[in-house]
C-alpha cells in the first residue's frame, strides 16, 4: 500500500523526506531506489520494535501499523507549501461592508522587473471605478479615483465614497509612454444605506459631504478623505 502511494510523489519530494528521516543515498539515485531505501528503513524500525516486545505486544502493534504508515506519508504531504504568487496578472475585489471593499492581486515577475527597470517613471496604482451597470465602459462610468501603490503591495482596503452603486477596479502601471492596464477586477455592488442626519452618535451618521466633494475635485485619495470624515465625527 505504501509503495503505491510513494510512487505518486516526485523524486524531489521523496528525496527531501528521505533526508529528513536520516536515510543516506548517493546523488543521482533513481526514484525507485529511494523508495526501496525508505521501505527498508521503515521495516527495520518495525523489526526493532518487535524484538523489544513480547508476543502479545506484536499482535497489538499490527493494529497500529496502518496508522504508522499514514504518519510516514503525512510527513510527505507537509512539503507542499501554498504558493505566495502564481506569476499572473490578476486582481480580485471583495465587498467588506457598504462603505469598504478589499482588493488583492498578483503580478507576473516579468512585469515587476519592467516596473523596476522603468523607475522613476514606472508607477503602479489602482483605479477605482464607480459604475452604473455591470460593465466598465465610457457610458457606464460615473466617477473614478486612483490609489498609488508600490510593487511590494499585494492587497488594499478601499473606502467606497457612495453606497447603492457598483464598483470595479483596474490594476494599472504608468510608463513614460503612457498607462497600461494589467488586470481588471470583478464588479461588486454596495447596498444602499440610509443615514440618520440628526444624530451624530448614530452608527449611520451622515457627515457633511462638502469637504468630501472638494477633495474629490482635488484628486485626493481615500486615505485623506477618511481623515476629514473622522474629524467631522469627533467634532
Amino acid at each position: 500500500m505504501i509503495r503505491k502511494r510513494l510512487q505518486l510523489f516526485s523524486l524531489e519530494v521523496l528525496a527531501s523526506i528521505a533526508r529528513e528521516k536520516g536515510i543516506s543515498f548517493d546523488p543521482g539515485t533513481e526514484k525507485d531506489e529511494i523508495i526501496e531505501l525508505m521501505l527498508e528503513a521503515f521495516e527495520d524500525e518495525q523489526i526493532e520494535k518487535e524484538i523489544d516486545n513480547n508476543e502479545s505486544m506484536r499482535v497489538k502493534n499490527l493494529k497500529y501499523q496502518v496508522l504508522e504508515d499514514e504518519e510516514l506519508l503525512s510527513d510527505i504531504d507537509e512539503v507542499y507549501p501554498i504558493a505566495e504568487t502564481y506569476n499572473e496578472n490578476r486582481i480580485v475585489l471583495l465587498l467588506r461592508d457598504p462603505s469598504w471593499a478589499f482588493a488583492y492581486w498578483d503580478l507576473k515577475t516579468s512585469v515587476i522587473q519592467e516596473i523596476h527597470d522603468s523607475r522613476p517613471t514606472g508607477k503602479l496604482f489602482l483605479r477605482v471605478y464607480e459604475i452604473q451597470g455591470e460593465k466598465v465602459d465610457s457610458k457606464q462610468i460615473k466617477d473614478f479615483f486612483d490609489i498609488p501603490l508600490t510593487v511590494k503591495d499585494a492587497s488594499w482596503y478601499i473606502n467606497l465614497p457612495q453606497t447603492g452603486v457598483n464598483y470595479c477596479i483596474d490594476l494599472i502601471v504608468l510608463y513614460r509612454t503612457g498607462e497600461k492596464t494589467l488586470a481588471r477586477s470583478n464588479v461588486i455592488s454596495s447596498p444602499m444605506v440610509e443615514f440618520d442626519t440628526e444624530r451624530k452618535d448614530d452608527l449611520f451618521y451622515q457627515p457633511d459631504l462638502a469637504a468630501f466633494d472638494k477633495l474629490k475635485r482635488e484628486n485626493e485619495i481615500p486615505q485623506r478623505i477618511i481623515s476629514v470624515l473622522d474629524n467631522q465625527c469627533i467634532n
